[in-house]
């Protein structure tokens, strides 16, 4: 889909990166009960694992391969904690305008932004300083899960302590839910 838009659209030079370890991943194997996918009408799109309600006690924003990390916590949050969720994983990193989420974010108490890069003048920060400059943080709480500021190793051991990982992210999200 994604290539077609390219192909349709003058889009000028575009820089397209694709994890490859996605590939062989089902992302879903089922949608969550109480839950449905939506996708923007953009070109570059955004996923919305949005609840049937419509309140979430959390958004999850992340995008690339932390993605499969945040739906499967989905169920998890909501069976050992009660916490209702929506995940939010944008395809386009640049531009990157919050604008658009802005009805998606209201609809929330609190904002985890979880990204594999570091975390300053990362993906996260970003988000948070647009949520700023759009007024909302004093709306909900906001927080964030990135890699620890070291090279990241190719054993997968090491990987995994570096990187966000579930216990990381769940938390986290603990933290700023009894905040």
């Amino acid at each position: 889909e994604i290539y077609e838009e390219l192909v349709k659209e003058k889009h000028g030079p575009v820089l397209l990166i694709e994890n490859k370890i996605l590939y062989s991943q089902h992302l879903l194997n089922k949608i969550p009960e109480g839950y449905s996918l939506k996708k923007s009408n953009e070109p570059f799109f955004t996923m919305w694992m949005k609840p049937n309600s419509n309140y979430s006690d959390i958004t999850l924003i992340g995008y690339g391969g932390i993605t499969p990390l945040l739906t499967n916590l989905v169920d998890q949050l909501f069976e050992e904690h009660d916490l209702i969720c929506q995940i939010l994983t944008p395809t386009k990193l640049y531009p990157l305008e919050m604008k658009s989420y802005k009805e998606v974010l209201l609809t929330t108490r609190n904002v985890l932004i979880v990204e594999e890069g570091q975390g300053f003048c990362g993906f996260g920060a970003e988000i948070i300083s647009q949520i700023v400059e759009m007024d909302l943080d004093n709306i909900f709480k906001l927080g964030r899960v990135f890699a620890d500021d070291y090279c990241i190793p190719a054993q997968p051991m090491l990987e995994y302590e570096l990187l966000p990982n579930k216990e990381k992210i769940l938390a986290k999200i603990m933290e700023i839910i009894n905040e």
